[in-house]
C-alpha cells in the first residue's frame, strides 16, 4: 500500500507539476527553506487546501476544523484511487455548499464523507463547527480513525505530558506519535490540546497520505 500510495503521489504531482509549481511559487509567504514548504506546496498544488484570497498560504494562522476534513478527504481518494466518495446527506446544520463569494469551498463533500465514515463527528445540537480550531489531539483522533486499521504503530513514544491527553484521545495520540504523524517538542512534550497551524494540518495530512 505504502508503495502504491507513494507512485500515485507521484503520478499525481507530475501530472499537475505545471499549474502546481505556479501555484505554489505564487505563495508569497511560504519560504523554500522553511521546514513546511515541501508540504504546504503539495497540499496546494493537489488541491487540498486553499491559499487566501491575497496569495498567500498563512502558515502560521490556525487550520479549522473544515480544512483538515477536506484536505484529508483529499488523501483519502488519493489513497484509494477514486475521483469522489459517496455519501447519502449532509448531517449538520452549519456546513455551507458555498462561501460567501458563491464558490464551492469543497467542504461539504468531505464533511459529510468523514462523518459517514466515522472519522469526524460533530460537536453537538446538529452542528460540525467548520470554522472551529483543531488541536493535536483532535487531528491525531480523526487520523488514527482513518489509518490505524490499516497502519500499525511498531514502537511506542512516550512524552512528559501525555497524562494531559482527553481520555478520548489517549489511544489516538500515542498511535499518531507511533507511526511518525505527530512530532514531540524539544522538552519531551507534545501538547496535545495545543491547536495546530496550517503548516502542521498540511504536514499531517502529507505524511498520513503516504503512509
Amino acid at each position: 500500500m505504502k508503495k502504491t500510495t507513494a507512485l500515485l503521489l507521484a503520478l499525481v504531482l507530475a501530472v499537475s507539476v505545471l499549474s502546481g509549481a505556479a501555484a505554489a511559487g505564487a505563495i508569497s509567504d511560504v519560504k523554500e527553506w522553511a521546514w513546511y514548504a515541501p508540504y504546504v506546496e503539495k497540499c496546494v498544488s493537489l488541491g487540498w487546501i486553499d491559499c487566501r484570497e491575497n496569495g498567500s498560504f498563512a502558515p502560521n494562522d490556525l487550520m479549522t476544523r473544515g480544512e483538515f476534513v477536506k484536505a484529508l478527504y483529499g488523501a483519502y481518494l488519493l489513497r484509494s484511487g477514486q475521483e469522489t466518495a459517496s455519501y447519502t446527506e449532509m448531517p449538520f446544520t452549519d456546513v455551507e455548499y458555498h462561501d460567501e463569494n458563491g464558490n464551492c469551498t469543497g467542504v461539504w463533500d468531505a464533511v459529510c464523507w468523514a462523518y459517514e465514515s466515522g472519522i469526524a463527528k460533530g460537536t453537538g445540537n446538529g452542528e460540525f463547527n467548520p470554522d472551529g480550531a483543531l488541536s493535536r489531539e483532535m487531528a491525531a483522533t480523526m487520523l488514527y480513525r482513518f489509518l490505524a486499521s490499516d497502519v500499525k504503530a511498531e514502537k511506542e513514544k512516550s512524552f512528559t505530558d501525555e497524562r494531559s491527553t482527553s481520555f478520548w484521545a489517549y489511544e489516538a495520540i500515542k498511535w499518531a506519535a507511533g507511526v511518525g504523524l505527530i512530532k514531540g517538542y524539544s522538552d519531551g512534550s507534545l501538547k496535545p490540546r495545543n491547536y495546530i497551524t496550517r503548516a502542521e494540518g498540511a504536514a499531517l495530512v502529507l505524511r498520513a497520505a503516504e503512509l
